[in-house]
């Protein structure tokens, strides 16, 4: 039979962060709930209510069940092992569910968002928020409150459960039936890799990392010449989804925003008069030579004040190296020094020769040799 099962567990506030999981020595599982296929309903209380521990009463349900539906479903699975249940059948999982169907849309996968997007019949309630807000721990909340809470969560992991069943029915998203199967197979051991942990040789780790970086070095010198081969000089970022399809599709979208809802809708020649409607073709560039700029790209300028540009200052202390010497080009550029020092009131202090070359002092009194 098919089950939607959803867990209560309290936390821990730790160094500004909140700790969810069950290897928290203070964490309780508070209260497991479930939504059986006919639509019944059971509420188990643990632990820090003092209830009684009906271990038995899950296990049973959890072995006659088929398929274990869940809003997340490995955070469940973690800690109803660390209980002590056991639990090896079929999952699914609605939050990754939806996060393939998405299509890397990337919107938000909360069980509230998905019920707010889907416009369920029920909504996330908030309870827990507000309590916790309050600095009330989840074992602390009324049994009445917390039950009408979890209760609300079993319904909207339900009713979010069939819209994407009907979605996977259909024929735009049927091809995704095996992926969400082999998703949800990973999401259980991956589970259990969280809960039990798992060794790694420490010396073969270190080979996968040489050989990754060696193949990683490899394809992107590859890909850096194939880029350069179709787009010339034109830089591109291939770990930019945008500048990625200026390669493939040789055409850039003039307005992002309203791309998905301009061509979502159209196919064949209509498809074909958006995409150049709004979008320009990007051709092969070769980048221009300029003297001005002595081959490093930036242009000499003179600001609107008359003043030199910090680049034609730096050009023009080339120019006093190759024609002066160096006693004189100290003296000279040590100008702006000197005056900014004087008006600073510090003293000033510069070197008064260079090797090989007449002193300062010396041309100052006798001239230029």
């Amino acid at each position: 039979m098919k089950v939607v099962l959803d867990i209560e567990n309290s936390v821990t506030q730790r160094g500004g962060k909140t700790h969810f999981d069950p290897f928290e020595p203070t964490n309780e599982l508070v209260m497991v709930g479930v939504l059986h296929e006919s639509g019944d309903e059971d509420h188990f209380h643990y632990f820090a209510r003092g209830l009684g521990y009906n271990w038995s009463e899950v296990q049973t349900i959890l072995n006659e069940t088929t398929l274990l539906i869940g809003h997340n479903i490995a955070y469940d699975l973690v800690w109803l092992w660390e209980c002590g249940f056991e639990y090896d059948g079929e999952v699914f999982d609605t939050m990754l569910g939806e996060y393939l169907l998405q299509r890397g849309q990337k919107q938000p996968l909360s069980l509230e968002a998905c019920a707010q997007r889907y416009e369920l019949e029920t909504q996330k309630e908030s309870t827990l928020k507000d309590y916790l807000k309050k600095g009330v721990g989840v074992e602390a909340i009324p049994s009445k409150e917390l039950s009408d809470y979890l209760s609300a969560d079993l319904h909207a992991t339900q009713q979010l459960y069939d819209k994407i069943q009907e979605r996977l029915q259909g024929e735009e998203d049927s091809r995704l039936n095996k992926t969400i199967k082999m998703t949800n197979r990973v999401a259980c051991v991956l589970a259990r890799i969280f809960q039990r942990g798992f060794t790694v040789n420490r010396d073969e780790l270190q080979k996968v990392k040489e050989e990754f970086e060696t193949e990683k070095l490899s394809l992107q010198r590859t890909l850096g010449q194939e880029v350069q081969q179709l787009m010339g000089d034109t830089p591109i970022n291939l770990n930019s989804p945008e500048q990625l399809s200026w390669v493939i599709y040789s055409r850039k979208v003039h307005d992002k925003s309203t791309w998905v809802y301009d061509t979502n809708f159209v196919s064949g020649k209509e498809f074909q008069d958006k995409i150049k409607e709004n979008s320009t073709v990007m051709y092969k560039t070769v980048a221009s030579k300029c003297s001005a700029c002595y081959g490093n790209g930036k242009i000499r300028k003179t600001r609107k004040d008359g003043k030199l540009t910090l680049f034609q200052v730096r050009s023009s202390k080339i120019r006093l190296r190759r024609t002066l010497p160096s006693c004189i080009r100290l003296l000279l550029l040590s100008v702006p020094l000197v005056m900014a020092t004087a008006r600073s009131g510090r003293p000033v202090r510069m070197a008064s020769h260079s090797p090989k070359q007449p002193s300062v002092l010396h041309v100052m009194e006798q001239g230029i040799p």
